[in-house]
């Protein structure tokens, strides 16, 4: 079963330019305190946003440490003179688009528009408006000082009555558009009292509301206009004065009436308006509420802030096919007939209470819509808290529904979604997530706040955090799992993206591997399976359900049975190819058709009561985002999620005596090791074993990039111990030693997020690389072990002679015919050159060239075995059994992880007494130099790894291949005197610098193009 989170926010989606949005976050001034997080978290195919998974990375992790910047104190003229230069600054963007686009200036006059900017402005003028609110509030506060500010925010509340009071007595209305009107002429038309309407009035003008043109006239002011002109907004404002305001008044006696109550009907609401009922109830009592509300909803869903827009664009609504939408709670249908109108083969159920769905029934077959839209949506009475009538539904809509709730009947409403989901149901939850405090700017927050109060007065309820509506998930359903989440900027910081990973600095990929066991591995005790985000866990049969012809199987090891959540259609149990248990369901459930490929099959609703976790064993087919046992083996995997650090050394470190040479010599250390890596999101819980140099005690937290120059202070280089070993080798091959000092160089020099992601990463790392890691078919090679590869030493030992007497005195490789002609034609330049310059010529071609030349001169026909092994020292640098005479160090094989029969334990320091060597290994299946057939092994090494026999080798090739780009880098910084990194926080200013600077030149361009268009 799948859950997807849709976030609400109020504000417009920035998905456009989002280098120009990375620019302002890291050009924000560290005086000004916490800068806005400013997210999308759009999940984004690479079928229509290649670059999705660098969008939600690049707003994750550029705001990932600037939330932690303090404010600073104490405050003096600087933090002014900064605000001042902000202003400025940002005023210029606004301006400067507003100019280019011939667009109306802000202005105060009555007649300017409602709306700034236009919803489709570029990223950087909106966020640019923001920042310049954002920053004009904080002014204010220092101007102000601690003691005023605070008058001027208890006013707040006479501002609001004055704006009820005008409401109340329609004086937007009475007050012309176009023109002025007496204060006498005014007060006799609206029946109050003249001096009371100037008091209230000329109160309200000193926040922009109204104006006084000449002494004793009054006229709109721009924001009084816009009030009286836009329906939409009239709709609200009536709504917010008559329903809201009285709650919000009466919020402190209802809590001494009802402190520990949550019933939807013991509320501030209920207090104000002396009623038992609740507001649903209340405004259930007659048609013209109903109506009212339903204009309500309408006119927010209009509203830019709360566009359907999101809802359409962010999830996958025309991968569906033709498919079942319902539309819990969808009152008159507005959403649905929005999403149909854009999605021709979508159906639609709209459930709500019986008046509320007959009156929606009757506005869609009205003849407005046309029956294209209005054939494909019907209403049903439904009441949320019984059980869900529409079986199997492609999806179950619940938008702006749970926030109305409070936290035990949101997850009564989902329980009773449960039991009518198909294997590939999906939840759609439409609301907006309370951002954690400070995580944006004022100016957004305050909008998620107000919508929490206001939720609190009325039904007793709350807008909720992340982990709070994924906590009621669980408690609806354990099956219940958050798939993924779709933000709309301002963002819930990093966590409300839901997951960024921290991946090797040295291959790019990701710790955070899963992998699901075959059957047949499980029947042969070889269980090695492991969740995403535990090397503990393995992956719930009920998470996901493939479709039927995948072959998987839910195995429960407590009775040793293997069951499928389908059948095919009109087979029996007992003719199941497999011989399971057919279903999952007892025989009282239902049954359902399904269609799975090109068979029909039944799927069989489970349960929601299972004493025993089942894990989903992979079919040949599995489409779960995990690698499968079918595909590759758990002892080729081994270590795939292990990660090490090094660490920069304290003040005090002092030499231990299992540390590596160069930890003597370099600023950093080697860690411990684990296998299960943080996400930034979740924050860095030191795991890493054993504690070496009393790292528990240090403060460090593995990154690749550095987010702030505090970030670079105490971030340690992630990696996997097996790639460093490779890094190792190849530093040996291109200098002659362990270039530990450019390594840490290279992390440092390009840890900016720019240019740590333009690495040229091999093979097809970069797009696995999205929020999770995506465990593509044929992608297995990626977490296959490249020192220890099953598939390598029978191949190894193939090559090795018996003994050197066993060296073929053959002159050449080749099994070639007895009558084959070698001695080259008269017309054959080759053939006249002597074996020494043949065989420098040999020496410098690559094998295919090589290859051809044998097709064109005989002088090649026939090869010596030293050809081919200096091929191999040439293409095969990698394969350092070839040639090197050292060891390797025991972190590289100490894995976090070993399988003993079956068993997956985690090692920790106690492990010191099992006999792990402290000491480094010989490398394994080292080759000779004068007992090897170097042509077989040249062949048999290419033809196993172009197979994917030998998916280690693939592994290691292309790790070593990162690491040739690496060794460049760190040659060519050294040459420039930035090895080492002597100033990291002045590299990395200048890196961010160079950064702003082609940003600003871009934006600059992308302004002077839209003026010249204009």
């Amino acid at each position: 079963m799948q859950v997807v989170w849709m976030s609400l926010v109020p504000n417009p989606n920035l998905s456009e330019d989002i280098d120009i949005l990375r620019w302002h976050l890291n050009s924000w001034p560290s005086s000004l305190g916490a800068p806005a997080s400013i997210l999308i978290a759009v999940k984004m195919s690479a079928a229509n946003c290649p670059n999705g998974s660098r969008l939600n990375q690049v707003y994750t992790q550029v705001v990932s440490t600037m939330m932690q910047r303090p404010l600073a104190t104490p405050i003096d003229s600087s933090v002014l003179e900064e605000l001042g230069t902000e202003i400025s600054k940002q005023i210029q963007t606004l301006s400067g688009y507003l100019r280019a686009e011939r667009r109306n200036q802000p202005s105060f006059e009555r007649d300017t528009p409602s709306h700034v900017l236009p919803t489709d402005a570029p990223a950087e003028v909106k966020l640019a408006r923001e920042l310049l609110m954002h920053h004009a509030v904080r002014l204010s506060q220092l101007a102000s000082g601690p003691s005023e500010y605070l008058w001027r925010t208890v006013i707040g509340c006479q501002y609001a009555e004055c704006l009820k009071w005008l409401n109340h007595f329609k004086i937007f209305e009475l007050v012309p558009l176009d023109g002025e009107i007496a204060y006498s002429e005014l007060s006799e038309q609206a029946h109050v009292l003249e001096d009371r309407l100037k008091t209230i009035a000329r109160m309200a003008m000193t926040s922009g509301l109204f104006a006084e043109p000449r002494s004793g006239y009054m006229a709109h002011s721009a924001t009084s206009a816009a009030l009286q002109s836009n329906r939409d907004l009239k709709v609200q404002m009536n709504w917010y004065t008559k329903l809201l305001m009285p709650p919000l008044a009466s919020t402190a006696a209802a809590h001494d009436k009802w402190a520990t109550s949550t019933a939807p009907n013991k509320t501030p609401f209920n207090l104000a308006f002396q009623t038992d009922l609740s507001l649903f109830d209340y405004i259930s009592r007659t048609a013209e509420m109903q109506a009212s509300f339903g204009q309500l909803m309408e006119a927010l869903t209009r509203d830019p802030k709360n566009s359907l827009d999101h809802l359409a664009n962010s999830f996958e609504w025309a991968n569906l096919g033709k498919a079942t939408v319902v539309d819990i709670g969808g009152n008159a249908g507005h959403v649905s007939i929005s999403l149909a109108s854009r999605f021709p083969q979508l159906n639609f159920v709209v459930q709500d209470q019986a008046q509320v769905a007959a009156e929606g029934e009757q506005q869609v077959r009205s003849g407005n819509l046309g029956a294209r839209i209005a054939d494909r949506i019907r209403f049903q009475s439904h009441d949320f808290f019984t059980e869900q009538p529409v079986k199997s539904a492609d999806v179950y809509l619940l938008r702006q529904i749970c926030h109305n709730w409070n936290s035990d009947d949101c997850v009564r409403i989902l329980s009773q979604i449960v039991p009518a989901m198909g294997p590939n149901s999906h939840v759609l939850v439409a609301e907006f997530i309370l951002p954690t405090p400070g995580d944006m700017l004022s100016v957004n927050e305050r909008f998620f706040r107000l919508y929490d109060i206001n939720m609190m007065v009325l039904f007793n309820a709350m807008e909720r955090d992340l982990a709070a509506r994924e906590g009621s998930f669980q408690q609806a359903d354990r099956r219940l799992k958050a798939l993924s989440l779709h933000s709309q900027a301002p963002s819930l910081r990093k966590r409300a993206m839901g997951y960024s990973e921290i991946i090797c600095q040295i291959c790019g990929v990701s710790f955070n591997i899963a992998r699901l066991s075959s059957r047949q591995e499980c029947e042969d005790g070889v269980n090695a399976a492991y969740s995403y985000h535990s090397s503990e866990q393995f992956i719930d049969a009920d998470w996901y359900i493939c479709r039927g012809n995948s072959g998987c199987r839910a195995y429960n090891s407590q009775t040793g049975e293997y069951k499928s959540h389908w059948r095919k259609k009109n087979a029996s149990s007992q003719n199941d190819s497999n011989n399971d248990t057919a279903g999952l369901a007892t025989d009282a459930e239902a049954d359902l058709e399904f269609s799975s490929g090109d068979e029909k099959y039944e799927y069989v609703i489970t349960g929601t009561d299972r004493s025993t976790e089942l894990e989903h064993i992979a079919g040949p087919n599995c489409t779960y985002n995990a690698y499968s046992g079918h595909y590759i083996s758990a002892e080729e995997m081994r270590g795939c999620r292990t990660y090490q650090c090094l660490i920069r050394k304290p003040a005090e470190w002092t030499p231990a005596e299992d540390d590596e040479a160069f930890e003597h010599s370099s600023q950093f250390f080697l860690s411990g090791i684990s296998d299960d890596m943080d996400a930034r999101d979740m924050g860095f819980r030191n795991r890493l074993q054993p504690h070496r140099h009393n790292s528990e005690n240090i403060r460090h937290g593995p990154d690749t990039c550095f987010f702030g120059l505090e970030h670079a202070e105490y971030a340690s280089m992630p990696f996997h111990p097996w790639c460093l070993e490779v890094f190792k080798r190849a530093s040996y091959v291109r200098s002659g030693k362990f270039d530990h000092e450019g390594l840490i160089g290279w992390w440092q020099h390009d840890g900016d997020f720019d240019t740590w992601h333009s690495f040229p990463r091999a093979d097809d790392v970069a797009a696995r690389q999205q929020q999770w890691w995506e465990h593509k078919r044929g992608t297995e090679h990626l977490a296959a072990n490249p020192l220890f590869m099953p598939g390598l030493p029978p191949i190894l030992r193939s090559v090795v002679l018996p003994s050197v007497q066993d060296v073929p005195l053959s002159p050449g490789v080749f099994s070639l015919p007895s009558n084959a002609r070698l001695e080259p034609s008269p017309e054959d330049s080759f053939g006249k050159l002597p074996q020494e310059l043949i065989l420098i010529i040999l020496s410098s071609l690559p094998s295919n060239d090589l290859a051809n030349l044998r097709l064109t001169s005989r002088a090649f026909r026939q090869l010596p075995g030293s050809v081919f092994q200096d091929l191999v020292w040439r293409e095969m640098p990698w394969l350092w059994e070839a040639w090197a005479d050292d060891s390797t160090n025991f972190y590289s094989i100490w894995t976090a992880r070993r399988h003993d029969q079956g068993t997956a334990t985690t090692r920790t320091a106690g492990d010191e007494e099992d006999g792990i060597p402290r000491e480094k290994m010989p490398v394994p299946n080292q080759l000779p130099q004068h007992g090897t057939d170097w042509f077989k092994l040249f062949c048999s090494l290419n033809r196993a790894i172009k197979s994917g026999e030998l998916k280690g080798a693939q592994n290691r090739l292309r790790i070593w291949t990162d690491c040739q780009e690496a060794l460049r880098r760190i040659e060519q910084y050294r040459e420039q005197g930035e090895i080492p990194v002597r100033n990291h926080k002045a590299l990395l200013e200048t890196r961010l610098a160079e950064h702003r600077k082609r940003r600003d030149e871009a934006a600059a361009r992308r302004m002077a193009e839209r003026q010249a268009q204009s």
